[in-house]
């Protein structure tokens, strides 16, 4: 049998284009990312509110969601103030506490990260997981799964997260809130008529403006929380659809 060899110039060729690709690939901003893991969030998953102490709400707030509408205040804290109405539980310290040992457990999760830089607002972002001292939205932040709906974005602060009023985060090709995660060193700040999404988990306090929407969860280990007429939405993430290709007979 005869062997077909390919000349050493061809592969020479071939190697120095595999090369080429590999580096393109490389230097694509974001490409370089590792496939993260979720976050643990144990038995804090069903909170749509979360707080070491008071919860209180300037206007009527609502939580609900497919992973629970719960709402859960510690030790060091009495029953949440203002209106806000749930679909889920009302949990004292006995229940609140254990969650708030799973939500600290979650943030204590440090993933090798990459640097986005101070303001996220205009950019899009691949799955990975991202860290900045500070963190702020103005305008949109743009999440692309790229196809993936187990896609996972973490983001982390060594101190705030501010959003401007009306910023937003939007989710595309798969994207899932579920699969968000804002890990706070401080305190967030969320603005008017802004809409964020995912687990956001501070060390310290949370604050929304009027009208804030929140798709995921707020979580404050060891401050509280206070809305300013604000809907949570904690829903559970949804199967991935798969379309069947069709195979051309």
């Amino acid at each position: 049998m005869k062997r077909h060899l390919i000349p050493r110039s061809t592969l020479k060729v071939f190697a120095t284009l595999g090369l080429t690709s590999a580096l393109t690939f490389a230097l694509l901003p974001g490409s370089a990312k590792a496939v993260e893991a979720p976050l643990n969030m144990g038995v804090a998953s069903t909170y749509g509110v979360l707080a070491y102490s008071a919860i209180t709400n300037a206007s009527p707030s609502a939580v609900s969601g497919t992973a629970g509408g719960d709402v859960g205040y510690g030790t060091h804290s009495a029953a949440p103030t203002g209106t806000i109405t749930h679909t889920g539980s009302l949990y004292d310290s006995t229940t609140a506490d254990a969650a708030l040992a799973a939500a600290t457990s979650a943030m204590a999760d440090v993933r090798t990260s990459t640097d986005p830089g101070v303001e996220l607002g205009t950019q899009t972002l691949i799955a990975g997981a991202y860290t900045h001292t500070t963190l702020q939205i103005t305008g949109t932040l743009t999440l692309n799964a790229q196809g993936d709906a187990n896609a996972v974005f973490i983001f982390r602060s060594g101190a705030t997260l501010i959003t401007a009023a009306s910023s937003s985060v939007v989710l595309t090709n798969g994207a899932q809130a579920c699969n968000v995660y804002w890990q706070l060193g401080s305190a967030a700040t969320l603005g008017d008529t802004s809409t964020i999404v995912g687990h956001v988990i501070a060390t310290s306090s949370i604050s929304t403006g009027s009208s804030t929407t929140v798709r995921g969860q707020l979580l404050a280990l060891n401050g509280g929380v206070t809305l300013g007429g604000t809907t949570i939405v904690n829903d559970s993430c949804a199967t991935p659809v798969i379309t069947p290709v069709a195979v051309a007979t």
